[in-house]
């Protein structure tokens, strides 16, 4: 269990992504992704596009999806946090389930995981791109008084 010493809010969700390319390349996908609660007892649904270009190596096209947690550097939730620039640095050795190692920036957040996921790429490589909100909705979580 993670525990958050700097009091930082998280976003949750799932991330997949198509990429292409020998050399150079191109990848874009998306994420759903649940936030945790803000100081004013509201939490965020939003689903986030990317897309970007950069250097790749490997399988020449690759699928995959799996579970993020990206970490906001600001100690409230808002879902413009995920907009802006896009970055991915990874590498993945996936046919139909295996593992991926990398770091990920949707916006000002940013994650760097390791785990299963699920599709078909054996490569590496690095991206850099634009990260755009598509829609959010927002719940209730916690009590404010």
């Amino acid at each position: 269990m993670y525990f958050d010493h700097l009091g930082l809010k998280y976003w949750q969700g799932t991330i997949h992504a198509i990429s292409g390319g020998v050399g150079f390349g191109g990848i874009a996908g998306g994420a759903t992704l649940k936030s945790d609660c803000n100081s004013n007892g509201i939490g965020f649904i939003a689903n986030v596009r990317f897309h970007g270009f950069g250097a790749t190596a490997g399988f020449p096209w690759g699928a995959s999806a799996s579970p993020i947690t990206l970490y906001s550097p600001f100690n409230d939730t808002n879902p413009t946090d995920l907009e802006g620039a896009f970055v991915y640095g990874g590498s993945s050795i996936i046919v139909l389930a295996g593992y991926n190692a990398s770091t990920v920036q949707l916006g000002e957040t940013t994650a760097l995981t390791s785990g299963a996921a699920f599709g078909a790429d054996v490569s590496f490589g690095y991206f850099r791109g634009q990260s755009s909100l598509t829609s959010f909705t927002s719940f209730k979580c916690g009590c404010k008084e």
